[in-house]
Formats: C-alpha cells, structure tokens, sequence
C-alpha cells in the first residue's frame, strides 16, 4: 500500500466531501482506478480513527498532516 501526495483537480472519495482531494492511497498491482483519494481534513479525520483504533502517534490538527511528507 502506498500514500502519495497529488496535485489534481479530484475529488475527495469520502461521502459527502465536496473538497479537492491531496492524497492518493494506492495498492501494487491494482489498477489506478481502484485508487481512494482523500483531501486534507478527510486524512486527518481518518488518521484519528485509525489512531485511536489501532494506536499510534497523536496529530494536533490538519495543518501536522498537510506538513507530513507521505
């Protein structure tokens, strides 16, 4: 699996986000078409989650996630 950051006019896949997507989350083999893009403020919100669920390093706000390097 693999994160990359994109510069496009895509829209965030995240129901009801009407927000231009910064991130791409991408699987080896698959196609591009199976790719989840995801804007900044839906990375944040699912990292929490993610966080919380699984543990890990805490984020302070949006602004640490559109700082990090993915």
């Amino acid at each position: 699996m693999d994160i990359t950051k994109i510069d496009s006019g895509v829209l965030c896949d995240m129901g009801g986000c009407v927000r231009k997507a910064a991130y791409a989350v991408s699987m080896e083999g698959k196609p591009l078409s199976s790719r989840l893009y995801l804007c900044p403020e839906c990375a944040a919100n699912l990292y929490r989650l993610l966080r919380s669920e699984l543990g890990g390093k805490e984020v302070e706000d949006e602004e640490d996630v559109r700082r990090r390097d993915c």
